[in-house]
């Protein structure tokens, strides 16, 4: 999770409770979807989560985490306009992913210091 979300270790535990609370007695999701989507402790209970889980919720919409909370306001105003969610959108790859920092970089760099054989001649 701190890998997909490093951010979760600045939170405050008060507040990861609460969003943990009302995850599982009111959303009634699986663990996983926190493991899949982390950044769900980053969002303001009162002000994201809840009027954003209410509004799916009454529309009988299921959709990821991710797909509930990982937009602008007026993205999501334009979602609550749809009768039914489109999987692709839904599994979008255009969200930011931290794994993508853990893959090896290719051998093509664009660098400026690319040119520079040690740190020596500055020396």
């Amino acid at each position: 999770m701190v890998i997909g979300c490093p951010q979760v270790l600045a939170l405050n535990m008060d507040i990861m409770k609460l969003n943990f609370d009302y995850f599982q007695s009111q959303m009634g999701r699986e663990l996983d979807e926190l493991v899949d989507f982390p950044a769900f402790f980053t969002y303001g209970l009162e002000s994201t989560i809840r009027p954003r889980h209410r509004m799916v919720a009454k529309k009988g919409l299921k959709c990821s985490l991710a797909w509930l909370l990982n937009c602008s306001d007026a993205k999501f105003e334009q979602r609550m306009n749809y009768d039914t969610i489109d999987m692709e959108e839904m599994e979008d790859d255009s969200s930011f992913d931290m794994n993508s920092l853990m893959e090896p970089r290719n051998n093509g760099s664009d660098s400026e210091y690319d040119d520079v054989d040690s740190d020596e001649e500055y020396l």
